[in-house]
């Protein structure tokens, strides 16, 4: 796919969550602007609307948005259903873990007007073995982390790049039950997407070592 040049300028980051939910906006706009030509082309009548925004304050109440068991307490998530992104924010959420949440997120999108997910449900829902329906989930979260590498990359690289430095992100994984990668092989797809393109974001024929 070839992608347009974007310039991205969000609105000044700031502490409060206003200010916060128009900057993951202004995200949410360029991530369009980036991905829609490409899949208009490539999908045909692929319809890349822009998601919705729910942001929340760590200690907040908030509605059930997606059910089926998505809306646990304090994680961030796409609902398909509604095309929405929960974001939940804190007193230290910073600029980069915006633009990560909001990248791998809109990334769960992508997978949904692509078509991806709705795939992964049908095979899923005709697998008997669970470890294998727990492999296929962590492949869709794989690639959902290569996409944002790629995203990040091209609407943001300055915080693309401080993202690959930063040490101490906290992302789940190393429990088989759990449905995301480790952190190291979740750092390693948002490197590879970063810095080898949209080609290399084919998680489905990745050896397993590399979606645990």
């Amino acid at each position: 796919m070839q992608f347009p040049e974007i310039d991205c300028t969000p609105v000044d980051w700031r502490g409060d969550i206003t200010r916060q939910k128009r900057y993951a906006e202004g995200v949410m706009a360029c991530l369009d602007e980036m991905w829609s030509p490409a899949v208009d082309r490539e999908f045909r009548g692929g319809n890349l609307v822009t998601p919705h925004v729910d942001m929340r304050l760590e200690g907040d109440d908030a509605p059930i948005l997606c059910g089926e068991g998505a809306d646990v307490y304090g994680i961030s998530f796409y609902c398909p259903r509604t095309q929405t992104i929960r974001i939940w924010t804190y007193d230290s959420f910073n600029e980069l873990d915006l633009v990560r949440v909001a990248t791998h997120e809109y990334g769960h999108h992508l997978q949904e007007a692509m078509g991806i997910e709705s795939q992964l449900s049908s095979l899923a829902a005709r697998e008997n073995d669970h470890r294998e329906v727990m492999l296929m989930t962590k492949r869709l979260e794989a690639q959902a982390e290569c996409l944002s590498g790629v995203s990040a990359n091209l609407i943001l690289p300055y915080l693309a790049e401080l993202s690959v430095q930063e040490d101490a992100i906290d992302i789940p994984g190393e429990d088989p039950e759990d449905t995301h990668p480790s952190q190291a092989n979740n750092r390693m797809w948002f490197n590879r997407g970063m810095q080898e393109g949209l080609s290399s974001c084919d998680t489905w024929n990745a050896p397993e070592s590399e979606i645990r």
